[in-house]
């Protein structure tokens, strides 16, 4: 991209974010026994889980690629990436040990050896963030981009590659997106017929009990991702919604990295001071700290110049020389 942000896809990373944060915030108070999974509420977490990660691939793989085969890029970007992985996922396990008999899912010494190489929590997505990264650095041709696409796609299942197979074609996707030159115009009937089309697949998978399969269902999550792109794109034409949203988008790592802690965190500690609170209130509470916390997290950090080191920005490493955009 050029120097000027593209609007649109902050706004579809907002959109993004508030999907991720408010479902991880109900299934925290549903694995705690305190908010029943009704059918609507699971088809709603069916339906945002076949969009929401994705999007931030797709839009990562489409954002990297002009500059993911130099190597001071991804220098950068891997032990960026990698250092908020560590530090978080450390201090995530340090709060679930020592909150262990509160939390949801306590975690062990083992664990916390193995997270260097295997991840805990929703970290996972910086590590598959990571490898896709510097595979479209390798893969730097259309024919490639969507063979890679295919291969994982067929691999699928198979035990091959684990998660990563899951979310590797929604990053080629991006880079070939941009390797062709192409940006998908915001059309509002396609748009509309894309969410319907996901609706459709995420009520089918909710009816029978599971979430959408990532190989069979790999174009009804593309469809989903465009849904959010066309309404990004919508509201970046918008007054308060799409700046909310563009705020939001643009500070997406920070409150992925810290919304779990947050919204667990004002979880339990409303437990102990409103145990009577009514669920919807406290759910809302918890969806907000998720939110606002991270953001002040963020600006603190900014503020004190330590942005890099808390993992919300990259670390003062080498810096990719700026490439001209694709039209």
């Amino acid at each position: 991209m050029d120097q000027k942000r593209d609007i649109a896809l902050d706004c579809t990373k907002g959109i993004a974010i508030l999907a991720v944060v408010l479902f991880h915030v109900t299934r925290g108070y549903s694995s705690a026994g305190l908010l029943t999974e009704t059918v609507p509420l699971r088809f709603a977490d069916t339906l945002a889980y076949g969009f929401h990660v994705q999007s931030f691939f797709l839009i990562a793989g489409y954002l990297s690629f002009p500059r993911a085969d130099g190597w001071r890029f991804q220098l950068r970007r891997q032990a960026s990436l990698y250092h908020a992985y560590l530090l978080w996922s450390v201090v995530s396990w340090l709060l679930s040990t020592a909150f262990a008999g509160q939390v949801n899912s306590a975690m062990d010494w083992q664990a916390l050896m193995r997270i260097p190489v295997e991840p805990i929590q929703h970290f996972w997505f910086l590590l598959a963030l990571m490898a896709g990264t510097a595979l479209i650095g390798l893969l730097r041709t259309p024919a490639l981009l969507l063979g890679a696409t295919a291969l994982c796609l067929g691999l699928h299942g198979t035990g091959v590659g684990g998660y990563f197979l899951s979310y590797f074609p929604f990053i080629f996707i991006g880079a070939w997106l941009r390797q062709s030159g192409q940006h998908p115009p915001s059309n509002l009937i396609a748009g509309a017929l894309c969410l319907l089309a996901i609706g459709v697949g995420a009520w089918t998978a909710t009816v029978n009990g599971r979430q959408l399969g990532y190989a069979s269902a790999f174009p009804l999550m593309l469809a989903g991702c465009y849904a959010a792109y066309v309404g990004g794109s919508l509201a970046a034409r918008s007054g308060g919604v799409g700046a909310l949203l563009a705020m939001l988008g643009r500070h997406s790592l920070p409150i992925y990295l810290l919304h779990v802690i947050a919204g667990a965190g004002t979880r339990i500690l409303l437990g102990h001071a409103a145990p009577g609170l009514p669920v919807p209130i406290a759910v809302t509470i918890s969806l907000a700290a998720a939110i606002a916390l991270p953001l002040l997290a963020d600006l603190v950090a900014r503020r004190l110049g330590l942005a890099g080191l808390a993992g919300f920005a990259p670390l003062p490493l080498f810096r990719a020389p700026s490439r001209p955009a694709l039209a």
